[in-house]
């Protein structure tokens, strides 16, 4: 290879180029019309010394931090993403503006109630540790300016909240449907053992016991709940508020989540 006359050492692979010493005598350096490096009408030989250090290339986060207007790979990046970008480089958390923690599975009502207190507790725990400690940043899009900012505690404590009522609604929900599921299964019941009697055997009476017990459990689950969803709301949200009362103390004398939702009575 030639750059104007001036011979490059060929197996040279590193872009940092050193000293150039000036060779007076090229052919006693080896060079000759058959070796690649020679020209007839090149005057003079050079030798390059390549420098052995490695060109400090910039890392990815480093271009991101300085954010050079320049840099086409940062310029190309929205201001959120280069915001959530650092902030999982300080080890923040960093998610969507809010999901549901909240899941009613299965089993009684009081089961259900517990559940809703306890997986309350557990994420109101997170996200006021997670702002005392610094961790968390969940970004939304400012209403007014329309540029990206991390959520407040308020705003998501708030958000918190709603996601509990919808809960408690989605309970309520359940529980005026709980006669009707219960006179359901008694009606399976009744044709499982019609039908036993029609065709003996092949419908196992085993079956419409079970359905019996289904029925008796939704009845004896509807007995020992608040009868109206206005009085079930009330117990749900008197639990919480006595969990936030106690909050601060309980977690002062180093208790976890769980043993502060089983210090707590719903009902």
């Amino acid at each position: 290879m030639r750059l104007d006359g001036i011979g490059i050492n060929r197996l040279a692979n590193n872009l940092n180029a050193g000293n150039v010493l000036k060779a007076d005598n090229w052919q006693a350096k080896g060079l000759s019309p058959e070796n690649p490096l020679h020209n007839e009408n090149m005057n003079i030989a050079v030798k390059v010394s390549l420098s052995s250090n490695i060109l400090n290339v910039k890392s990815f986060e480093e271009r991101i931090r300085e954010d050079d207007p320049n840099d086409p790979m940062v310029s190309s990046m929205t201001k959120e993403m280069k915001m959530r970008f650092i902030a999982e480089k300080d080890g923040k958390i960093v998610s969507s503006p809010y999901y549901s923690v909240f899941s009613l599975g299965g089993g009684s009502g009081k089961a259900m109630m517990n559940r809703m207190l306890e997986r309350y507790a557990k994420r109101y725990d997170e996200l006021v540790q997670g702002h005392k400690d610094g961790i968390r940043s969940v970004f939304v899009r400012d209403s007014q300016t329309g540029e990206p900012r991390i959520m407040t505690l308020e705003e998501e404590l708030q958000e918190l909240d709603k996601s509990l009522k919808d809960a408690i609604d989605g309970f309520n929900a359940i529980a005026e449907d709980l006669p009707r599921r219960a006179v359901l299964f008694d009606r399976y019941a009744d044709n499982h053992i019609k039908y036993f009697k029609l065709y003996g055997s092949e419908y196992d009476l085993e079956i419409a016991e079970a359905y019996r017990d289904y029925a008796a459990d939704i009845r004896n689950d509807l007995a020992n709940l608040p009868k109206t969803s206005k009085e079930r709301e009330k117990v749900m949200y008197d639990a919480v508020n006595a969990f936030l009362k106690q909050y601060t103390g309980w977690k002062a004398a180093g208790m976890d989540i769980k043993s502060m939702v089983d210090s707590i009575t719903i009902f």
